[in-house]
């Protein structure tokens, strides 16, 4: 099987039907707009944990997770997580 790796900056998605995003932990929203657009052209992202996470400054997006990516997975997870007990 033959892969090519791209950059986000003259990725050609149409050419793709699938593409695979590891780990892409701060990006500009207009890359996540990109994907989502790509999506919803037909194409399949497998996309890892905390990708969409923050913006291209490292900011975390205040949105559900992962972020600018979460219609496109078509999920969102909390980042935090109560121990089950009250906190002293």
């Amino acid at each position: 099987m033959g892969v090519d790796i791209i950059n986000d900056v003259d990725a050609q998605c149409d050419k793709y039907k699938v593409m695979i995003i590891p780990a892409l932990y701060s990006a500009p929203d207009g890359l996540l707009s990109r994907i989502h657009a790509w999506v919803e052209r037909g194409g399949r992202a497998v996309i890892s944990f905390k990708s969409g996470f923050s913006d291209e400054n490292v900011k975390v997006r205040s949105t559900p997770q992962p972020g600018g990516l979460r219609d496109v997975c078509g999920v969102t997870y909390n980042q935090f997580t109560s121990p089950g007990f009250p906190c002293k």
